[in-house]
């Protein structure tokens, strides 16, 4: 298989800028999923990789060798499109069609076709076209394609956003099982971010054309670089509050007069400052009355089964507040509520820079 390196890649149209100096290496039989969204640079990016776009400054490396100045069909990767990208007329031959002009032996052809059908369990497909395939189906078709050329490299472009919810679901745990069993280097786009906590060993998160931080799913979920980055993921995103830091800035006041502790000392370098309070829905729950750090008034509820999402608003500025609640609750609008926030999982970003401060 093989390793791909991408060194301080920039591409321009024109006069535009879209990717300023993207750096990162991703390992041999690494899934990396770039995440962003839409105009962020993303699937740009992956099309350099490709070799459907040109790098305007910078270098890609596939296996240790240069790949800036070589054809696509050179470069030993295959893509799967979020469109499919299947002939119509053809059934068999859609997953042939690339080794045909590569000249292969017909016998290896057909030994690869029926190999790869057999792993995505589409066998029994392989006689029709593709206006006579579900859309899953087609997916797989598109997805044996590329494991007929085993290529060094796959790339995926938001291959499941055209599918249904369920379908999608099931389509993830292929794409993770196949790119297990197959041990190929993986880059995939998407701008659902359940495929990428779920795909990507790690992340590239970009903003604006700049990577704006590389890591595990859990790395980032846990320890976001920049306030556009703990927005990003999660869903429902991360609330923010302004609020002032104490003088000695080792605790935050929320609306309402409320005080909560830092942990590991605080944070002494912005005390007495106005910062940015960082809260995971997920990290607010039920408290007793007199245990409540906080009284949210309840604006609307999502029950969603295994969960409730709880929207409202609490202090004198109302400030808005997203609560995920295990199990389900029912609450009337306006219903009050006391919560408890974990101390321990405040995220706290400069107002200015948006970056992450302290630990």
């Amino acid at each position: 298989m093989a390793d791909v390196s991408i060194k301080d890649v920039y591409k321009t149209f024109g006069k535009t800028e879209v990717i300023h100096g993207i750096s990162c290496d991703i390992k041999d039989g690494e899934f990396v999923v770039v995440l962003g969204p839409s105009g962020c640079g993303k699937s740009t990016l992956l099309r350099m990789v490709a070799g459907l776009e040109v790098i305007t400054k910078g270098e890609i490396a596939i296996n240790g060798a240069v790949v800036n100045d070589l054809e696509p069909a050179d470069r030993d990767i295959a893509m799967v499109f979020q469109n499919y990208a299947l002939y119509p007329h053809m059934s068999e031959k859609n997953m042939a069609y690339g080794l045909k002009i590569r000249r292969m032996p017909k016998e290896e052809i057909e030994k690869r076709i029926r190999n790869a059908a057999n792993i995505l369990e589409i066998t029994e497909f392989l006689d029709r076209k593709p206006r006579q395939l579900s859309g899953g189906q087609r997916q797989r078709v598109a997805m044996d394609r590329c494991i007929v050329r085993e290529p060094k490299v796959f790339l995926f472009d938001e291959p499941l956003s055209n599918l249904d919810a369920k379908l999608r679901v099931q389509m993830r745990l292929e794409i993770r099982r196949l790119q297990e069993d197959l041990e190929v280097t993986s880059i995939s786009v998407t701008h659902d971010q359940v495929e990428v906590m779920t795909l990507g060993d790690r992340l590239i998160i970009m903003d604006n054309g700049y990577a704006a931080q590389v890591g595990s799913p859990l790395e980032i979920y846990e320890r976001p670089a920049t306030r556009f980055v703990a927005g990003f993921i999660g869903s429902p995103g991360m609330n923010f509050l302004p609020v002032p830091l104490s003088a000695d800035g080792q605790w935050v006041e929320l609306p309402g007069a409320t005080r909560l502790p830092l942990q590991n000392g605080g944070i002494p370098s912005h005390r007495g400052q106005e910062i940015i309070l960082g809260i995971r829905p997920e990290h607010c729950d039920l408290a007793g009355e007199q245990a409540g750090m906080m009284h949210l008034n309840v604006d609307h509820v999502e029950i969603l089964g295994a969960d409730t999402l709880v929207y409202g608003h609490f202090g004198e500025d109302n400030a808005l507040l997203a609560v995920r609640l295990p199990a389900i609750h029912h609450f009337e609008k306006n219903t009050i509520l006391p919560l408890v926030v974990s101390t321990k999982n405040m995220h706290i970003f400069d107002k200015e820079s948006g970056k992450r401060i302290g630990d």
